[in-house]
């Protein structure tokens, strides 16, 4: 056990990592503030599921439509920069939000677009976080353990973000969210300066052009029936539980008749679940079958939301299932990143992550708009019990797949 915390110190104090995840882990904060904010001030205000699912897919859309560009700029360009760059315009775009909505001068239509262009800059983070750990960890085990600890940091605060989140909600309004966000973006701003590593980019200036760029990513992904797999299970996972940050607030405020602390508590819950499934990878046996561990973890996730549909109106099995989820989503953000990280060329990978970023996505953003939709009709049970058969039926699919299920480190 101490030669295990021996590695993970040497890992937390190489070329200055901690600064990195001691930022980061402030940035996500205020994003995860945001992310339940938006939905709740939302149904309060149009009073409409629909509206609400519509502009979370503006978003989403955001965020597709920049990624083609992302995988480019991530290759071409010093990550620190870059990443300098996006959280400044979050900022930016965040507070004048707050600015606009104090002004009274924030009609819904302005509101979309203000989040269409924060989900378009949040690609960047997403996708430059990654990269950093690929570039300062050579080694596979110093690869896969900065994976665990950025999971670490990431859901740690992920626990405290949504109960925070909902206490400012209930006390003060949505909108002082959105400001505690702009607040903690700026000091994210700070670390990344202090944070002496350049990290430049791999490709010089005769990189490829957005088509290019393309192009690439699409040869790649027809070429490696490993890559099938994965967009096969990560799409479909993010189809069918991204819309629970509409599907939760629409059950706990229309159908439980309760205040947004419930909210928090459910979030809470499954990013409890998140780190504790993150801090236990460590001792997992098959750590290094990547794709069993994805294959594994999809299989628990389907199970939960059968489980959130059965008691839906039960708040503390509501609650639990919230961390069973949360559990299995911990493992699994680490093996899949990783697998992207180590079986892709450090010349493509910048464009690789962009391509399965637009597939995830998409997936995020349809489901997102097909469960707005969908809850007007069916009802919260059907609609998750639904998901799960569409997830159970992608896992299966991914499983017939012999180079993806037998994906593995060393």
């Amino acid at each position: 056990m101490r030669d295990v915390l021996e590695e993970y110190k040497r890992v937390l104090l190489k070329d200055g990592f901690y600064i990195i995840l001691s930022g980061s882990f402030l940035a996500s904060m205020g994003n995860i503030m945001t992310n339940v904010a938006l939905p709740w001030f939302l149904l309060s205000t149009s009073g409409s599921t629909s509206v609400t699912g519509f502009i979370l897919f503006l978003s989403s859309i955001g965020g597709i439509m920049a990624t083609p560009f992302v995988g480019l700029v991530m290759d071409k360009y010093p990550t620190k920069k870059v990443l300098i760059v996006q959280t400044v315009s979050c900022a930016v775009i965040v507070l004048m939000v707050v600015v606009l909505y104090a002004l009274g001068l924030l009609p819904l239509w302005i509101l979309g677009i203000a989040f269409f262009l924060r989900g378009l800059l949040m690609t960047v983070y997403d996708i430059s976080i990654a990269l950093v750990l690929s570039k300062l960890f050579d080694r596979d085990d110093q690869l896969q353990r900065a994976n665990v600890l950025r999971t670490v940091f990431y859901y740690s605060q992920a626990i405290a973000s949504p109960l925070l989140s909902g206490f400012v909600i209930s006390r003060f309004g949505a909108p002082f969210a959105l400001l505690a966000n702009g607040g903690l973006l700026v000091a994210f701003v700070f670390f990344l300066r202090a944070f002496k590593k350049d990290l430049p980019g791999v490709l010089g200036k005769e990189a490829a052009g957005v088509w290019r760029n393309l192009s690439d990513g699409l040869s790649y992904i027809f070429r490696s029936r490993l890559m099938w797999g994965v967009l096969l299970v990560m799409s479909t996972l993010n189809f069918t539980t991204e819309p629970l940050n509409l599907i939760i607030p629409n059950l706990v405020k229309n159908e439980l008749k309760s205040d947004a602390m419930l909210l928090g508590w459910f979030f809470s819950a499954m990013y409890a679940g998140s780190l504790s499934g993150a801090l236990l990878y460590e001792f997992f046996k098959h750590k290094k079958r990547l794709g069993l561990t994805l294959l594994l973890c999809n299989a628990g996730i389907c199970a939960s939301l059968v489980l959130m549909a059965l008691f839906s109106r039960y708040v503390p099995m509501l609650i639990a299932s919230a961390y069973l989820q949360g559990f299995l989503v911990g493992p699994l953000d680490i093996a899949s990143v990783t697998l992207r990280q180590r079986m892709v060329s450090s010349c493509q990978r910048g464009r690789v992550f962009s391509f399965t970023m637009i597939v995830n996505r998409s997936a995020a953003s349809l489901g997102n708009a097909a469960s707005g939709l969908l809850l007007l009709s069916l009802g919260t049970r059907s609609v998750l019990c639904a998901f799960s058969l569409l997830l159970a039926a992608a896992t299966y699919a991914a499983f017939r797949i012999k180079e993806f299920r037998s994906a593995s480190l060393g």
